[in-house]
Order: structure tokens, then C-alpha cells, then sequence
């Protein structure tokens, strides 16, 4: 399963970077024209959906969902992104955070696990713009985009046991796993040099340790979400020519 999954990811990542780079029909070019750009830091609150914690009866806000509010921590990023005319961007990011669990309050108290897990990604998504952006032929401010990518996911879990013995639980202590996230994402133009946005994002990953343990009544692999706000800082302003890079440092 993991030689499959790597194999997905290897695929991905060469789908992704040839389309951004070759022009086919008048849709993909080799020219890099744009305005070259920085996005300096992303960061928001996130959640591990694992098989710790989760479904706490007692909140105030979506109780009936699978997360827990008091567990929400935050996910940083940097990175780097390069727009092309027709619409579609690569954007490379590189995101850290520390994520928190714990069955009390939850519909399975008895198994007393709770746990802490350091997780860092490296990540290659492919963007397409719905609105707006420095191609548009309507001047606006605003950029909606989708994106879409793959890459790796390592992660660090502490669980802690206070509950009985469970022998069918399968406990891991660290790995590497591949990871997809995707979401969508909107940008607001301050000035010709600076920019303030959003994403609203998953990642899939392809393991069930995040948090530290497999279940029994596990069915499904871990997931992460998270609401990452951006700044960018453009090094150059004006209109997109043919001769210049339109990248941006996310």
C-alpha cells in the first residue's frame, strides 16, 4: 500500500509541474511573465480529525460534529508561488504545527487516551484561478482560486494511555506518510505590493498514526484541517509582461 501510495504522489507531482510549465493548444507556455512576489507567512487554526477525541457533547458550536474547540490548534507556513496567464499556478509550501487530542468529554471517556503530535509537510499544489488575478481582463482587487497538490507528511505523536489495556489498539510512535491537501482559497490586493488572504484547506494523508494510534472501530485514515490566513509582500508592481516571473513567496 505504501509503494502504491508513493507512486500516486511521484505521478502527482510530475502531473502538476508539467501542465504549469508546457503550452499546449494555446493553454500552457514556457514564458514566465508576471510580478514577482513574497508571501512572507500563513498561519490559522487547524484540527486533527483522528481517532482521539472529537465529538464532545458539550460544546456550545456544532456539538454534533467531530470537533473539538478546545483542541484546535494553529498550522504555520511559508512557501512559494509562480502564477502563469492561463489561470493555473504552482505554489511549493512548506507548513509546521502541533496538534492535541484527548478522550475526555467525549462519547468513549473509558479509554483514557490523549495525545500531542508535531507534524511538518512539504507540499507541491497546482492553483486555478476562478476570479480576479493580475490576468483578468476585469480590474479588481479580490482573487478566488482552487487549489490541489501532493506531497510529504512527517509526524512526532506523545500518546498518553490512562485507561485500561487494549490489545487490539495498534500504537505507533513516528512516520512518514504522503499527504494531499486541497481547499480553496481568496487573496485581497492592499496595494501593488502587499496582499492579505485566506484558505479554507484539507489534507488527506495516507495513514491512520497522526494521533498516535489505530483502532479497532477505525475506518478511515487521518485528516487534517485548517484555516490559513496569508500576507504577501510583492518585491514588483504593475502589469504582467511576458519577460518577467510572476512568483510569489508564500
Amino acid at each position: 500500500m505504501k509503494k502504491i501510495s508513493y507512486l500516486i504522489i511521484f505521478l502527482t507531482f510530475n502531473v502538476l509541474f508539467t501542465s504549469a510549465q508546457k503550452r499546449a493548444n494555446g493553454r500552457f507556455g514556457h514564458n514566465l511573465p508576471g510580478v514577482f512576489s513574497i508571501m512572507l507567512s500563513g498561519v490559522g487554526p487547524a484540527y486533527l480529525f483522528g481517532d482521539v477525541g472529537g465529538q464532545v457533547e458539550d460544546q456550545v458550536l456544532l456539538g454534533s460534529t467531530d470537533w473539538d474547540m478546545a483542541k484546535t490548534r494553529f498550522l504555520y507556513s511559508i512557501g512559494f508561488r509562480q502564477l502563469f496567464p492561463n489561470n493555473f499556478g504552482l505554489k511549493a509550501t512548506l507548513a509546521f504545527g502541533q496538534f492535541a487530542g484527548t478522550d475526555e468529554g467525549t462519547s468513549n471517556p473509558t479509554r483514557g487516551y490523549s495525545f500531542t503530535s508535531d507534524i511538518t509537510e512539504i507540499s507541491i499544489q497546482s492553483e486555478y484561478t476562478l476570479y480576479g488575478g493580475p490576468y483578468s481582463k476585469i480590474r479588481t482587487p479580490s482573487l478566488i482560486y482552487v487549489f490541489a497538490g501532493a506531497g510529504v507528511l512527517s509526524y512526532r505523536p506523545n500518546l498518553i494511555r490512562d485507561g485500561g489495556p487494549r490489545p487490539n489498539d495498534i500504537i505507533n510512535t513516528d512516520g512518514i506518510t504522503p499527504v494531499m491537501p486541497f481547499g480553496l482559497g481568496y487573496q485581497y490586493q492592499f496595494s501593488s505590493r502587499f496582499a492579505l488572504g485566506a484558505e479554507f484547506g484539507w489534507r488527506y494523508t495516507f495513514t491512520d498514526f497522526l494521533d498516535g494510534v489505530s483502532t479497532l472501530n477505525s475506518r478511515s485514515n487521518d485528516v487534517l484541517s485548517n484555516l490559513n490566513f496569508t500576507f504577501t509582500y510583492k518585491m514588483y508592481g504593475g502589469v504582467p509582461n511576458a519577460d518577467k516571473c510572476n512568483c510569489n513567496w508564500w
